[in-house]
């Protein structure tokens, strides 16, 4: 502002200056008048020209104060998006670090079904087994006790009179079954070979 002050006193100097020579120079009054107002109306035109200028600084010094104004908050806001950073990169490694616990606890978990699954089958196997071995050694003595049996001597066929206290005699199948003795095996009492039709030992089976 002190610049414009000093060109415009300079200025204004310059046109008294000429006016003091233009009186010193005799010219007509007439004359002098015209180049009088010829130069109010620089004057004027400087003087507004001056005042432009100065609120066209007066603006750049507001905008260069708000611009340092600016400038000193970038430090701040800097170190405020440091900190954002930091803190996601904390809550990044918290994330993967979740996530490589909950892939163990999966691996785990699958291993722990896996194992469960096998012990299952083995246990259902082993209980085949084991039902399978018993099923053969049921089978295994029947047969035993059917060979026995079938090789055991026969008795001697009795009439239905005949015979001691200890004898017994089935007509058919039907009285057998009535009695509650049938099946009767090859060697039992009331055994007969009339009764015994597939000759297996096993007479009134059916």
């Amino acid at each position: 502002m002190k610049i414009f002050n000093i060109k415009g006193a300079i200025v204004i100097t310059l046109i008294v200056a000429s006016f003091l020579f233009l009186l010193s120079m005799g010219t007509g009054y007439s004359a002098r008048i015209k180049e009088i107002e010829k130069l109010k109306n620089q004057v004027a035109t400087l003087q507004e020209q001056q005042s432009a200028l100065t609120d066209t600084q007066s603006q750049k010094e507001k905008e260069l104060l708000s611009a340092r104004k600016k400038s000193h908050k970038i430090p701040q806001r800097k170190k405020e998006l440091e900190e954002r950073s930091s803190e996601l990169s904390v809550l990044e490694e918290e994330v993967n670090s979740a996530q490589k616990t909950l892939i163990q606890e999966q691996s785990e978990l699958a291993d722990r079904e896996k194992s469960i699954a096998q012990r299952e089958s083995d246990k259902a196997a082993a209980e085949e087994a084991e039902r399978q071995a018993v099923a053969a050694q049921q089978a295994e003595a029947e047969r035993q006790r059917q060979a026995a049996q079938y090789n055991a001597p026969a008795p001697a066929p009795q009439g239905r009179g005949g015979g001691g206290s200890d004898s017994v005699y089935y007509a058919n199948c039907a009285e057998a079954k009535a009695a509650g003795v049938a099946p009767i095996y090859r060697g039992e009492p009331g055994y007969r070979s009339k009764l015994d039709r597939d000759g297996d030992g096993v007479a009134c089976e059916k």
